[in-house]
């Protein structure tokens, strides 16, 4: 398929209407937001408008702290998460700049000193583009990385030694989209190497000195309390502080910024990197981090995905790039389209994905009013013929972790057929969704105004990837097989409550006899997962340092999956000892529990739940 055709966007030109005034609906604006927050149950927010060279407005709303109700101002300090990596990315190309290392190098020769498992080494190295990408084929971390036990300053070194499992190549470089915060922990320590001092320094000198960002910092333990805004999470029906933890990971995730730093940073972006008439950065470099260049995507000419660092969505009137974050209480985005000059930054202390994503429609809104942005991308006239050849069943390819592997295929894939002259792709469970045909090989979604959509042949398989901002990748199947696990499973957990059902019934009745020791160890199979399910259910991503250690919390579900292991065994043992004294409805019921029981250790094996150590992972 020719690059030249696949890069041809049907897209009619980028307009500014001559009704945009900003400014004249900023009050109703901030109403709509303080509602949002107040309906979300989110604290407080810090918020920012840029317009071309102008920062429109910066301010908060709601309170930093509530014990004390302090507000929120345009200083006040958020953890802003993941969008330290564009920092860090743009540290990377600061020493590419200075030719210290190039975006091809090969890590296991720039970096011998950290292990990376790629079985592809000698024809598909992992190089320093793969990283800034998230094309690296990486596990994201681990559940033991995500807090450092030494605090603040734990070296690049040490963080990365925690756990070099994350780092084992899934598949080969350059080949899907995968978040991975490791990549960025890799960086971290390519910047401290070859930057020739630690990273918080140099990135200091290099991007938040000239950008003007004086109250940003790599740690909150640097910010007075009178600056902070505190970080909350819902617990038993409150909101109640999220503690400080320090980040193993800081290169991917420690930056502390404030709305009106975070503009200045917008505004650096939105020119280019000149600040105050100064140019501080190439201009290349920006447009370099906001062009996707690794992935099988962005290979095929789509300029949408994931760049260095620099997420780029075409969804609504217009274009976006920028980045998101979220830990510890926070969660922060920030956007921007230079093409019409206007960005903005959001940034929460509680974090409500659904809060955020409301404040975000609010800004769009506001900005979109006085804009016409993007005219949606043609149809092209095609025939179910044509279509026909998209059809089929598409796998997850590309689980962030490979311990979520197992249950995003069995239920996270998706069906694409032809209806009447129309392609539709559906997940399960869910309604199908029309696919408007662009380009060859290339659909859009209504409600985006590009191709997003993606389906093309690699090394013998086909691939459909959905690519805005970050992709989801799937790969083609067998439907037949995948509906056999699917009905296997519920099937099997079906059977389970069934066997917890009769015990139950025997109870009430006063006929408790354990007459059946297939369904007595079933009933307490059932016990034993929904005892997890029960563990894991309410747990909060601020919590998650439950997981790092041996505790009362890990030891009791490690105990609960070998007990659930050794149940289910027990099911089909006890099924042949009591195969030749029981009459023919009984055989009937107990192979339904032994089957089942089977079923259930291959899926819960697959999904590596049996004897999980989660402080060990």
């Amino acid at each position: 398929m020719p690059l030249a055709f696949l890069m041809m966007a049907l897209i009619s030109p980028i307009t500014k209407s001559t009704g945009f005034h900003m400014q004249d609906d900023l009050a109703a604006l901030k109403d709509s937001l303080s509602a949002s927050l107040s309906r979300h149950n989110v604290p407080g927010g810090g918020f920012a408008i840029i317009q071309g060279d102008t920062i429109t407005w910066v301010g908060g709303l709601g309170l930093a702290d509530l014990e004390k109700k302090r507000e929120v101002s345009d200083t006040t300090v958020f953890r802003v998460g993941s969008i330290t990596k564009v920092f860090v990315a743009m540290g990377i190309m600061k020493l590419v700049e200075e030719n210290k290392i190039a975006l091809d190098s090969e890590i296991n020769k720039i970096i011998p000193e950290i292990k990376v498992s790629n079985r592809w080494q000698d024809t598909d190295p992992v190089r320093v583009i793969h990283l800034l990408e998230h094309t690296s084929g990486f596990d994201d971390m681990h559940f033991n990385e995500y807090f450092s036990k030494k605090g603040d300053t734990i070296s690049s070194i040490d963080a990365l030694q925690v756990n070099p499992a994350s780092r084992k190549v899934r598949w080969k470089p350059g080949t899907a989209t995968s978040y991975s915060n490791s990549n960025y922990a890799v960086l971290g320590h390519i910047l401290e190497k070859f930057g020739g001092e630690g990273f918080e320094t140099y990135l200091m000198k290099r991007i938040l000195q000239p950008a003007g960002m004086s109250r940003s910092t790599f740690s909150n333990l640097e910010v007075k309390p009178e600056n902070l805004a505190i970080g909350y999470y819902p617990k038993g029906g409150n909101l109640v502080e999220a503690p400080y933890k320090a980040y193993n990971f800081r290169w991917a995730g420690s930056l502390t910024s404030s709305p009106s730093d975070m503009a200045k940073f917008v505004l650096l972006l939105l020119q280019k990197g000149m600040v105050d008439s100064v140019q501080y950065f190439d201009p290349q470099t920006i447009l370099a981090m906001e062009t996707p260049s690794s992935s099988m995507v962005a290979k095929r000419g789509m300029p949408i995905g994931y760049g260095m660092a620099n997420s780029i969505s075409v969804r609504g009137k217009f274009k976006t790039y920028g980045h998101s974050g979220g830990l510890g209480g926070y969660i922060s985005n920030m956007r921007y389209n230079r093409e019409l000059g206007v960005g903005y930054v959001i940034l929460l202390n509680r974090a409500s994905i659904t809060g955020q994503r409301e404040a975000l429609q609010h800004i769009h809104n506001y900005i979109a009013s006085g804009l016409d942005g993007l005219s949606p991308a043609l149809a092209m006239p095609l025939n179910p013929s044509y279509l026909s050849q998209f059809t089929g069943n598409y796998t997850p390819y590309n689980a962030r972790n490979v311990i979520f592997e197992g249950p995003q295929k069995l239920l996270g894939g998706k069906q694409v057929f032809v209806q009447g002259d129309t392609l539709y792709t559906k997940a399960f469970m869910q309604q199908p969704k029309a696919l408007i045909p662009v380009r060859d090989g290339v659909f859009r979604q209504q409600g985006y105004v590009d191709g997003h959509i993606l389906f093309v042949e690699h090394e013998g398989e086909r691939h459909y990837i959905e690519s805005n901002g970050l992709s989801n990748h799937f790969i083609e199947s067998s439907l037949i097989w995948t509906r056999v696990k699917q009905v296997a499973f519920f099937s099997s957990l079906a059977v389970l409550v069934v066997s917890v059902l009769i015990i139950l019934i025997r109870f009430v009745k006063r006929s408790w006899r354990v007459s059946l020791a297939p369904n007595f160890y079933s009933f307490l199979s059932a016990l034993c997962l929904f005892g997890m399910l029960a563990m894991i259910s309410n747990l909060q991503i601020e919590e998650i340092d439950k997981f790092v250690a041996l505790n009362w919390f890990t030891g009791s579900f490690f105990a609960l999956s070998v007990t659930l292991t050794l149940l289910l065994l027990a099911v089909i043992y006890s099924t042949f000892k009591v195969w030749k004294r029981i009459n023919l409805l009984h055989r009937i019921y107990v192979g339904l529990l032994s089957v089942s029981a089977f079923s259930l250790l291959l899926v819960f094996y697959d999904w590596h739940l049996l004897g999980l150590r989660l402080w060990a992972w």
